[in-house]
């Protein structure tokens, strides 16, 4: 029998080691088509095929969180699976994590795949989880901040993000208050969670990240949604580039500023559930349903429950 082993690189990744066919034949199923990638110009000029590879085939790295696909993979295979340094699956059953759930004093009931995904991430420790927008991300998240109660940093990609989930989390009971942090917030408290964006935290050293024992990563945002530019054009995210300036807005001081792009986020989702917002200028944006926006009387508010006629707080 031909046998996969999968071994501890470091904490981002495991490496795979195998016959360089079976090599192949993971990185072909670890491997899947972006929708929508023809109209990308990187693939029309031939600079990318369009496709996200998640495993490398010349050094073997793999997610870490792909473990358990991969062993699935193999296990259809008859490709029998060795592990060396991985931590071992945590015993977590469905009946523990209804009562960890029924304690935890949520003002909403989890839906079946919400409950679910909470079970995977806790059995695994380490884990990649894909649910459609607007399928209740935050709800799997607030869970598990509950369940370890411990020093917990949530990372998303933009400003209003933070807003939203820290809002989304006292809706759903919590009673302390979450920590955000934004360009010039305070990057020190003794908060049990701290809800940043990346672009404020990621020069920050190690011993800053130690304090963590746990960290949540969460994106929401379709790459045709249009930036508006420094110059006032306007360009879609995913054309924009590192050394691009962009139009932001400051809420400290009410200002529209130009910052120039140091890092791009690249969102691997393959699940598209978005609204489009058309403004009495013209402009549309593409934006999932949960995702908030700032409205003119200085309310946040999701866009799935925008109505026509309200003002949102825009750069045009």
């Amino acid at each position: 029998m031909d046998t996969v082993i999968i071994r501890k690189h470091d904490s981002v990744y495991n490496r795979i080691i195998a016959d360089p066919g079976i090599i192949m034949e993971i990185a072909d199923h670890f491997t899947f088509e972006v929708p929508n990638a023809k109209f990308h110009p990187m693939v029309r000029n031939k600079v990318w095929d369009g496709k996200i590879r998640m495993l490398n085939p010349l050094n073997g790295l793999l997610y870490c969180g792909l473990a358990q696909h991969l062993a699935d993979f193999c296990q259809k295979r008859d490709y029998e699976v060795e592990y060396e340094g991985l931590l071992a699956q945590e015993e977590f059953s469905l009946l523990e994590a209804k009562d960890r759930i029924a304690s935890m004093n949520l003002t909403k009931t989890p839906r079946d795949y919400q409950i679910d995904a909470y079970v995977h991430a806790v059995r695994n420790r380490r884990s990649v989880l894909l649910s459609p927008t607007a399928s209740g991300k935050s709800l799997i998240i607030y869970m598990l901040t509950q369940h370890y109660d411990t020093k917990t940093l949530i990372i998303v990609p933009t400003t209003s993000l933070v807003h939203q989930m820290a809002s989304d989390f006292y809706d759903y009971g919590l009673q302390e208050e979450v920590h955000k942090i934004m360009s010039g917030e305070e990057k020190t408290s003794n908060k049990r969670i701290f809800c940043s964006t990346w672009q404020s935290i990621y020069k920050l050293p190690a011993s800053w990240f130690a304090q963590f024992n746990l960290v949540i990563g969460d994106e929401c945002l379709h790459p045709e949604t249009k930036i508006t530019m420094a110059d006032n054009t306007k360009k879609e995210i995913q054309d924009i580039k590192i050394g691009d300036y962009v139009k932001t807005y400051n809420e400290k001081t009410n200002l529209i500023e130009n910052k120039k792009v140091i890092k791009v986020h690249e969102n691997l989702s393959i699940e598209e559930d978005f609204y489009e917002v058309e403004t009495a200028s013209g402009n549309k944006l593409r934006i999932t349903g949960n995702h908030k926006v700032l409205l003119k009387n200085g309310n946040w508010t999701e866009v799935r429950n925008l109505k026509e006629g309200d003002i949102i707080n825009s750069i045009e």
